[in-house]
């Protein structure tokens, strides 16, 4: 008599494919989410870098040094010379699909309350200037403390807030959760 191998059963086939869709379908989905949380903070920490090093070459090199917010996802940091030319040091660009904007239905500022009445905020400008002892001012010379919000495609679980304090050149970078700003530590 001959032994019948049992093999598996086109149901059980069906069911194990069926899981594994689910389950890498559930990934996916999470991997998405990820990503677009990995490329927000990627546009806050652009914004940092880039007020570092505007601040860091200033006092390193003596020179004054002007951070800009040049375009709606460009910032261009440019050493002040003698002459009172300016020679660009950096030009940074947000990811793909971020750019300088405010939220939607959040009306709060951050704890920092340095201003919201636009996306790039020095007191009414879009930039600053960084002096050799690390202070940044505005173009009358006075010391100011700003705010820049980014924002992605993704609305508000993408935006970002960096504040950057005009005294100590102290930033820190906020993310939205429920309706309010929370630093990230």
């Amino acid at each position: 008599m001959r032994k019948r191998n049992p093999g598996y059963s086109l149901i059980e086939v069906v069911t194990v494919v069926a899981l594994t869709m689910i389950g890498s379908s559930v990934a996916v989905v999470q991997m998405k989410s990820s990503r677009t949380s990995v490329d927000a903070n990627v546009a806050a920490s652009t914004v940092i870098d880039q007020l570092k090093l505007a601040r860091e070459r200033a006092v390193s090199e003596r020179h004054s040094v002007r951070v800009e917010f040049v375009s709606p996802s460009t910032i261009e940091v440019s050493r002040i010379d003698n002459n009172g030319s300016a020679t660009v040091l950096s030009t940074a660009a947000l990811p793909a699909g971020y750019t300088f904007g405010l939220p939607t239905g959040i009306a709060g500022d951050t704890q920092d309350g340095f201003g919201n009445a636009s996306a790039v905020y020095f007191k009414g400008a879009n930039n600053g200037i960084f002096l050799e002892d690390g202070a940044l001012i505005n173009k009358a010379g006075i010391v100011m403390s700003g705010s820049v919000f980014t924002i992605g495609s993704g609305g508000n679980a993408t935006a970002r807030a960096v504040t950057i304090s005009g005294a100590t050149g102290r930033t820190k970078q906020y993310d939205i959760q429920g309706s309010a700003w929370v630093e990230r530590k």
